[in-house]
């Protein structure tokens, strides 16, 4: 009986080892997801919308005679190079998404505030 007990006792012990453990890599992985959602939209919002604009001034620019071609070349493929960077910064919003999904055992939905990265 007594034999029975520490068993239970252990059984109890290693289940509490193990949610710990859970809660640890939940917290961890919701927070790198949280991080890497918040850099997305940030470079998004911050960098690659305010470079589209210039682009289109450029462009504008361009057509109007104000600017070289080589000019406009220049910050398309600066644009391009940043949205390069963005999808980048999309497939790791992913992959932390992933790596929670993981740890919790079930799909998780996508965060939409402040619009999806």
């Amino acid at each position: 009986v007594e034999h029975r007990a520490e068993v239970e006792k252990e059984k109890e012990q290693t289940l509490a080892a193990e949610q710990l453990q859970l809660e640890a890599d939940t917290g961890a992985n919701f927070y790198a997801y949280q991080r890497a959602y918040d850099q997305a939209v940030a470079y998004r919002d911050k960098i690659l919308q305010p470079a589209e604009e210039v682009v289109k001034v450029t462009r504008y620019g361009y057509v109007r005679g104000a600017i070289a071609y080589n000019q406009l070349l220049i910050v398309q493929q600066q644009l391009s190079t940043l949205r390069k960077e963005y999808v980048q910064r999309v497939l790791e919003v992913h992959q932390a998404l992933h790596a929670l999904e993981l740890v919790v055992g079930q799909s998780l939905p996508q965060q939409n505030s402040g619009g999806k990265p």
